[in-house]
Parts: structure tokens; C-alpha cells; sequence
């Protein structure tokens, strides 16, 4: 696994530092954005730098940079795991669902995008979650 980017707290990442670290995951990462584009966004530190998006009711996931891939986090709540897991589209994350840790609210969900199958794989399911909240 790649290492974390963006430790310091002094330098927040932009476009370009971004483009520079996560090199060909950036195409990726800027599609993501781009499904997620009706949401705010803010980048945010705690033991490094983290994109938040979020609407006036809830996070809808943060992405966290690594060197040559970013992670996406997110916490799925209980009543929107029934239909991703009744969604043969998402076959692909099930077993992450079922598998998942519990906490708070739902079950938390660690995506690590590090190359194309990754990425289309969440994409997909963030649109599909969009499409629930």
C-alpha cells in the first residue's frame, strides 16, 4: 500500500499538489468528483488532509489522499444497506457491506482506489447512495 499524503497541516492540498501526488488516480479522483458534484466541499485536517462532501444533512463520504491512490470513507446508515445489497449493480461491494464495522449510526466503508476497476467500482456505488439520499 501507498502512504499517506498530505501530513503537514501547513499545506493544504490544491489541484495541482493533488495532480502531482496521486499521478494517474487523479483522472479518477476528478471523476468522483465530478458524480459528487452537487455536493459541498471542504478539505479538512486530523493527522493529515481529507476532502469532506457533504450536504446540509450529512457527510456523504471524505477522500483521503494517498501517494498514487486516495481512499474514500464513508458511513453507510442502516436503512440505505438493504437496497445497495438488493442492487445486483453492486455485487461487486456486498461482501464489504456484510463485513463492514459497525458504528454509531450504520457501518463504516473504506474504499482504496488505486486504479481504474477501483474507481469504477466506487463510483458506482456513490451514485448509487446519491440516489438514496
Amino acid at each position: 500500500m501507498t502512504h499517506r499524503a498530505f501530513l503537514g497541516k501547513e499545506h493544504p492540498p490544491n489541484d495541482v499538489t493533488l495532480r502531482q501526488t496521486l499521478g494517474p488516480c487523479f483522472a479518477h479522483y476528478a471523476a468522483l468528483r465530478q458524480v459528487a458534484k452537487g455536493f459541498d466541499t471542504q478539505w479538512t485536517f486530523y493527522k493529515g488532509w481529507s476532502e469532506k462532501f457533504f450536504d446540509s444533512s450529512k457527510t456523504l463520504f471524505y477522500m483521503i489522499p494517498y501517494e498514487a491512490a486516495y481512499r474514500v470513507r464513508l458511513t453507510l446508515r442502516e436503512s440505505e444497506a438493504a437496497p445497495l445489497l438488493g442492487d445486483e449493480h453492486l455485487e461487486d461491494v456486498h461482501e464489504m457491506i456484510r463485513g463492514a464495522q459497525t458504528v454509531g449510526e450504520g457501518v463504516l466503508l473504506d474504499f482504496f482506489v488505486e486504479d481504474a476497476e477501483a474507481a469504477v467500482s466506487c463510483s458506482r456505488f456513490i451514485k448509487a447512495l446519491i440516489s438514496l439520499r
